[in-house]
């Protein structure tokens, strides 16, 4: 990034960041993780078409926003902040379960290694449903958290800068949800 380089009221030296050097940093930004961002959506809401809607939206936000981005965060962080809310946002309007079977390949396809016999196939679909139907039960904040941190394996403090919380709320939603999951699924036959 360029930009010019001035003090700041303590000081100390501060980059001056040019509304050009914002608008590549998000486009480099959102060119690497544009697909993320759309997986993180889908397994929020469940719906490829909501998905879709949520990163567009994200994307239409965020250049509109680009003004008000502090560099107190990283600039993926923030994206998929916008993301996450705008899949949540639009799970909380549908009020339905969530399918994330494409996130469980272990569950619902075998390796690539081993040819399951219809029994093994039966199975492997029975328990994906049983965990679709658990992390359908989870509290927004707590799905969201769980698929962030478990499925997508961003840390704690990423989870917690997409989520807008502290990371010990981060870490209190992550308990609950593996509590719940936990539960939920050792009840299940």
């Amino acid at each position: 990034m360029t930009g010019e380089l001035g003090q700041s009221m303590e000081g100390t030296s501060v980059i001056a960041v040019t509304p050009e050097d914002l608008v590549a940093e998000l486009e480099a930004t959102f060119a690497a993780w544009a697909q993320r961002a759309y997986w993180i959506a889908l397994d929020i809401s469940g719906e490829p078409e909501e998905a879709r809607d949520a990163v567009q939206d994200a994307w239409v936000l965020a250049r509109s926003s680009l003004p008000r981005f502090r560099h107190d965060a990283a600039m993926h962080t923030w994206l998929l902040r916008i993301v996450v809310n705008r899949a949540l946002k639009a799970l909380r309007r549908r009020r339905i379960r969530v399918r994330l079977s494409h996130l469980l390949p272990g569950v619902v396809a075998p390796p690539v290694s081993t040819s399951p016999g219809p029994e093994e196939l039966l199975q492997m679909a029975e328990q994906a449903a049983r965990v679709r139907t658990a992390l359908a039960g989870l509290a927004a904040q707590q799905r969201a958290a769980f698929v962030l941190r478990h499925v997508h394996g961003l840390s704690v403090p990423e989870v917690a800068q997409t989520l807008g919380v502290s990371p010990g709320t981060t870490k209190t939603h992550l308990l609950r949800a593996v509590k719940r999951l936990r539960s939920t699924l050792e009840e299940s036959p």
